[in-house]
Formats: structure tokens, C-alpha cells, sequence
């Protein structure tokens, strides 16, 4: 499989678990990270972080990761 159908695969998983509901589970979480690997996606640095106010229309996304989780164990 080339890396460009692994990418376009793990795009739309991303989307399926995004639109199931399930867009912040660990599941979906590692997903994103394996994705951002492939494309060679560096950190963020500290002048690129999301300000904590800004991102409070997601909610905890780390609580839903975690209370996913539970239910999936």
C-alpha cells in the first residue's frame, strides 16, 4: 500500500469516527497522531498552542477520550 492511500484511509476514518460521534476517543486520537507521523507533522511550538479559551466549543476532549475509553474496555 503507498503511503498516499494509507494517508487517504486514515483521512477518512478520521472522518467516520468524527461523524459516529466517536471524534475524541483514544481510538481517534492515536489515529490522528499516526496520521500526522506519516506526514512528518512536528509539535507544536509554544508561540502555536491553542489557547485553552478558544477550544472550549469541544469541550474536555481528554474527558470524552477518557470516558470513551471506559465504555470500550
Amino acid at each position: 500500500m503507498t503511503k498516499t492511500r494509507s494517508l487517504t484511509l486514515m483521512r477518512e476514518a478520521l472522518v467516520l469516527l468524527d461523524r459516529g460521534g466517536n471524534g475524541a476517543t483514544i481510538v481517534a486520537c492515536h489515529l490522528q497522531a499516526a496520521k500526522d507521523a506519516a506526514e512528518g507533522a512536528k509539535p507544536l511550538r509554544r508561540s502555536e498552542e491553542i489557547d485553552d479559551d478558544l477550544t472550549c466549543e469541544f469541550g474536555d476532549a481528554g474527558h470524552v477520550a477518557r470516558d470513551k475509553q471506559g465504555e470500550e474496555g
